[in-house]
């Protein structure tokens, strides 16, 4: 009998730890969609990995995660969020919050997805953000006073003026709204977002009308090539009868050559001199001593002194033939005849047409 009792009584207390653990469940859930509370400060513990848990199947890690381990995955990346908007990194700000988001809807992801886009300059994608948050029902969540600065920064944002850059062809105008633009090409406009109509127009072209459409904060880039409004009238050709060869042009003869090689002549003139003293001063030294090193400077600089002269001889004769040869072009040019001739040719445009008549002597 008192067997059964135990027994009983193991019953109820396992029973009793079942029920504790559903309200336990219940509570943490509860938690957890509290947005109010803090997001979890420190990850799951990490373990090392093993040889059986990298040879698994892919097959365990595509497996669905439960309610409680995507609550848990949605405050860790919440958390990351708000670090990296606290750290000012905004494109990491809105993946993570875009995370959180996905693995758990809330209106309080989505209002920090729309800041992080706004505080990146992301205008249009952060109006989108704001007037969505705005229209969903459930966004009083967040709280009076996000709601007013999500409706603040949507009403600033929807004023961002665009920016258009018009690239015109030289000497084309352009109006905005019917009033003249005083820039010039490329004209960069800041307009206010909505519709426009831009205009440019160029005397002999054709007017061309642009309308815009523009978004807050958009950025747009035009090039406008008017189309003319005169065809153009080829010229007309007269053939001439026999022409006269033109007139060859003035060549001046080029002396350079003629010049370098006569400076070079007289270089190594003074060479053979300096050259040419040496010699006849070693020569003394070898009457006075003669000894084989004064002979050999006897030789050496006489040899020198001749191979100077030389060179100057030969290269100051072709520079004076340089000098004085007559260029082959100027002959040329003295052989051409100059005939006189008479030029006449009709000539015709939009406005006006004649004749015109030119003498060549």
């Amino acid at each position: 009998m008192r067997v059964s009792r135990v027994s009983v009584w193991t019953r109820r207390a396992a029973v009793s730890c079942l029920v504790f653990g559903v309200q336990a469940g219940f509570a943490a859930n509860s938690l957890a969609g509290d947005d109010s509370a803090a997001p979890a400060s420190t990850a799951p513990a990490s373990t090392a990995p093993t040889k059986s848990a990298e040879a698994a199947p892919a097959a365990a890690d595509a497996k669905p995660l439960t309610a409680e381990e995507s609550q848990a995955a949605a405050r860790a990346a919440y958390g990351e969020g708000e670090a990296a908007f606290a750290a000012k990194d905004f494109a990491t700000a809105v993946a993570k919050f875009t995370e959180a988001n996905t693995l758990s809807p809330s209106p309080h992801a989505d209002y920090w997805i729309a800041m992080s886009l706004d505080a990146a300059g992301k205008v249009i994608e952060a109006l989108a953000k704001f007037e969505a948050l705005l229209a969903d029902p459930d966004a009083k969540a967040i709280g009076e006073e996000k709601l007013q600065v999500a409706n603040e920064r949507a009403q600033a944002l929807a004023k961002t003026p665009a920016v258009v850059t018009i690239t015109l062809t030289k000497g084309a105008a352009l109006t905005v709204d019917g009033l003249p633009s005083a820039d010039t090409s490329p004209v960069v406009l800041s307009l206010s977002p909505g519709k426009h109509v831009l205009e440019v127009f160029q005397d002999g072209f054709e007017t061309q009308n642009i309308d815009l459409a523009l978004k807050p904060g958009e950025s747009l880039e035009r090039t406008v090539e008017l189309s003319s409004t005169d065809p153009a009238i080829p010229p007309i050709v007269v053939p001439e009868d026999n022409p006269a060869p033109e007139p060859a042009e003035t060549v001046e003869p080029n002396h350079v050559p003629a010049y370098v090689t006569l400076g070079i002549a007289g270089a190594s003139a003074i060479v053979g001199g300096i050259f040419g003293f040496q010699a006849m001063n070693a020569k003394g030294d070898f009457d006075d001593n003669p000894t084989s090193d004064h002979a050999d400077g006897v030789e050496r600089n006489a040899l020198i002194a001749d191979m100077a002269f030389g060179v100057a001889l030969t290269l100051g004769i072709t520079g004076i033939v340089l000098l004085t040869a007559e260029d082959e072009k100027e002959m040329a040019q003295r052989k051409t005849s100059h005939t006189a001739r008479l030029r006449v040719a009709p000539f015709a445009s939009p406005t006006s047409a004649g004749a015109a008549a030119r003498l060549s002597f």
